[in-house]
């Protein structure tokens, strides 16, 4: 239990937390080496299984492509340094809770976001061999990554469709159009260049 201060970010939390078996906040985990770092909060669900939680007060209604890989990595590093740490622990779970509530600058209309946000676990090894180029100054190869060349043909590929969809829309309305003017006019058929109605 904690005090409440009073504001809606405060109440947001209590309620998103509310059925939750919180068992620490500010959680240390470490390889006792070289990295250490605090989770905002652990939660025991089961006698040997755990949630790990962060908190994030962004102010945009999602999260983005990039924070989500960001939170992605960072609780599964803490997952990683949990188990490391606390033999026997398995983490279940990761979550973020994305808190906010502010005042848009442009036209004043509140922002008020309140949401759990599940995040999927990278595993242990590719957490490890981050961490381990990190600390030989080695560049990681993200396996989550497109190569450069390959995400440009991925875009390329979705605007296609996009473009084709509009066309065959287009199309659509441009028969209908075509057939309603020649029932108007009694026409069975019409034969054009190249083309037959």
């Amino acid at each position: 239990d904690f005090e409440h201060d009073g504001t809606v970010e405060t109440e947001d939390f209590r309620t998103l937390t509310a059925d939750m078996n919180i068992e620490a906040s500010e959680y240390n985990v470490s390889d006792m080496e070289y990295y250490a770092s605090n989770i905002d909060i652990v939660c025991r669900t089961s006698e040997s299984t755990f949630m790990l939680l962060d908190l994030k007060t962004y102010s945009n209604a999602k999260l983005t492509k990039a924070q989500m890989t960001k939170a992605r990595y960072q609780l599964s590093i803490y997952a990683y340094l949990f188990e490391l740490q606390n033999k026997g622990a398995r983490v279940s779970e990761l979550n973020v809770i994305h808190i906010a509530n502010k005042t848009k600058k442009k036209d004043g209309t509140p922002i008020h976001i309140a949401e759990i946000v599940p995040i999927e676990r990278i595993p242990a090894d590719i957490c490890k061999a981050l961490l381990d180029a990190d600390r030989n100054g080695e560049q990681f190869n993200n396996p989550y990554e497109l190569p450069k060349e390959v995400e440009k043909k991925c875009k390329r590929i979705i605007k296609l469709i996009q473009t084709k969809k509009e066309a065959e829309e287009e199309l659509t309305h441009i028969k209908k159009e075509i057939l309603e003017t020649m029932l108007f006019l009694g026409a069975d058929n019409w034969k054009g260049d190249g083309i037959t109605f």
